[in-house]
């Protein structure tokens, strides 16, 4: 795997793990009583907006390393990176089918209260779908 792709991957993961802890904290403080329902609404609301933008901020500062790197490697027709390229298409295929599987369960549920959560966990998915189909796009296109 490429060192600019693996140190984004990297970053991603982290933003992940700190994300699951701090959503830990916050459920461990509404189960015991500590956060009222607002308030957690609240918390978890500009958590989202924190996580994409950081994601967002992450992607932006590896890109134009990324662009380098990929257009050094279009370069080369070996086999192996043309593999790596086919496994990288049908994952992001794979995660783009999951993501649609979540929005639909997102969305067949959006009718129950509280109607803000679940309305921005669909607004979420629709960016974070957005964002894999436009990498599967371009990698397609770099494909041919």
């Amino acid at each position: 795997m490429d060192t600019t792709l693996t140190s984004v991957v990297r970053k991603l993961l982290m933003l992940s793990a700190c994300s699951i802890g701090v959503l830990a904290l916050l459920a461990r403080e509404f189960s015991h009583g500590l956060l009222p329902p607002r308030s957690l609404g609240i918390a978890l609301l500009l958590l989202c907006i924190a996580i994409a933008l950081w994601a967002m901020f992450i992607i932006r500062i590896s890109a134009p390393k990324f662009r380098l790197s990929s257009q050094a490697d279009s370069t080369s027709d070996e086999p192996a990176i043309m593999k790596r390229r086919l496994w990288a298409i049908r994952a992001a295929q794979i995660l783009l089918a999951i993501l649609i599987l979540g929005l639909l369960n997102g969305l067949r549920e959006i009718g129950r209260p509280p109607l803000l959560p679940r309305l921005v966990g669909v607004v979420v998915n629709l960016c974070i779908m957005a964002a894999v189909m436009r990498v599967l796009t371009t990698s397609k296109n770099s494909q041919t």
